[in-house]
């Protein structure tokens, strides 16, 4: 089955081969720019092999991860709608092959085979309104996030709070918030629902990642023994918390099932990281102060 046919399932088996037809193959290395956001829209993509990240830059400033794409994925799709400027970057995350189908190639299309060329439309635009109802999951995390930030009066209620919304938003069993300390240079569970311990190795490669990591396979993935957890993890998320260049930490769900996540699980869970990444430094910092002019006080009566 061509990618197409697994991305557009009732497409007919002519229709598929002029859809192709259009279609020139295209490879992007790993860390390679595919589109660059407010640049001409000319290519519709599909994804046949590898991942792709799809960011946006926010206030002009820092990008923000709004989605990763794998095979069998589409990008770039307003390009034959309306041919605007991109809404956000492209870029592959490893070794990327795609079909791109040129807007002025699919235009050529409209005028001498109408037919096929709505019906490509047709699919497009259902496939578009499926993922308008996906995102649901997102804007609920993301509004119970803001809600606990703007209500919360210390650390462990910031934490606890937001993790409760992502085991409800997720449908996850176990949940961690893993800080970063700047002083001890050391990482720690800070809060946690079902999670007592987690490698330090594993954290250092999470920190590592842009958007996070999901496995959904436990074992085959070399992810046992890594989290002790009750009960035990056999699928995971997990996704960096920074501000700027600064590690903050980190926020891991686990599921007791394998293949508990999807690549939309995992964009959800670092747009909620870069969300609360602010408010949780600025808190945990609070707290060690507070910590450290205790023990001081403590240290001079004696």
């Amino acid at each position: 089955m061509s990618v197409l046919k697994s991305v557009f399932t009732d497409l007919g088996e002519q229709d598929e081969k002029k859809i192709l037809g259009l279609a020139a193959r295209k490879e992007y290395s790993e860390g390679e720019k595919i589109v660059e956001e407010g640049t001409p829209g000319r290519r519709f993509y599909v994804i046949e092999s590898g991942r792709v990240l799809i960011s946006k830059k926010i206030e002009g400033k820092e990008d923000k991860a709004l989605a990763i794409l794998e095979q069998g994925d589409f990008f770039g799709e307003m390009s034959l709608l309306d041919g605007g400027p991109h809404s956000a970057n492209a870029k592959a995350l490893e070794k990327v092959r795609v079909l791109a189908i040129e807007r002025g190639a699919f235009e050529g299309m409209l005028r001498t085979d109408y037919e096929t060329a709505s019906r490509l439309l047709f699919f497009l635009i259902k496939i578009m309104s499926e993922r308008l109802r996906s995102s649901t999951e997102e804007l609920v995390a993301l509004y119970e996030t803001g809600r606990t930030i703007g209500s919360s009066r210390d650390l462990k209620e910031l934490l606890s709070g937001t993790l409760n919304a992502l085991l409800n938003a997720t449908g996850s069993n176990c949940a961690a918030f893993i800080l970063h300390n700047q002083f001890s240079q050391g990482y720690a569970v800070k809060e946690s629902a079902g999670i007592s311990d987690v490698e330090n190795g594993l954290v250092e490669s999470v920190m590592k990642e842009t958007v996070g990591r999901i496995v959904n396979d436990a074992a085959a993935e070399g992810l046992s023994g890594k989290i002790k957890s009750e009960p035990e993890i056999l699928s995971m998320i997990a996704s960096p918390i920074k501000l700027g260049s600064r590690d903050i930490g980190l926020i891991i769900l686990g599921k007791k099932k394998a293949g508990g996540y999807r690549n939309k699980n995992l964009t959800m869970l670092s747009a909620v990281a870069g969300q609360i990444a602010a408010a949780v430094e600025n808190m945990f910092y609070r707290e060690e102060d507070d910590a450290r002019k205790k023990l001081g006080q403590v240290y001079i009566k004696f």
